[in-house]
């Protein structure tokens, strides 16, 4: 165990003394500190290619969002992006409230129904005590 430990401080060692000073996005103001700065790395798809202006990089997305936009203009067609009702959002929203209408006005009616018949039968047994037996 003691082995394993000695050659591992014998590798941090090693890797202490192998570091160098790397420079890339910091400006050191120090004379000896200067000579270990590196250029930042050039990096994404165009890193080899010559940098282009603003000027000319904002011309070219201008002209693909130009582009762009005429491409989505004709494959737009506005027949299907209309609604088929123009009220097709109010139904959905008093959907709801209509189908707990409806169960109210079904027991409403159920009600009226049935308070008929008890009339109707409260009348034909007044009737029948009501006539006369023929002799």
């Amino acid at each position: 165990m003691e082995l394993a430990s000695e050659e591992r401080k014998k590798r941090l060692e090693a890797l202490k003394q192998k570091k160098e000073l790397r420079f890339r996005t910091y400006e050191p103001t120090d004379e000896h500190l200067k000579q270990h700065k590196q250029e930042a790395p050039k990096i994404g798809p165009k890193a080899n290619e010559v940098e282009e202006t603003i000027e000319v990089m904002t011309k070219r997305i201008h002209e693909e969002a130009m582009e762009e936009e005429q491409n989505i203009k004709s494959e737009l067609d506005l027949s299907n992006l209309a609604p088929k009702k123009p009220n097709w959002d109010l139904k959905r929203e008093l959907e709801p409230k209509l189908e707990k209408l409806e169960r109210q006005l079904a027991v409403a009616i159920t009600d009226l129904i049935r308070e008929r018949l008890r009339a109707q039968k409260d009348i034909s047994q007044t009737q029948y005590l009501e006539k006369p037996v023929h002799e």
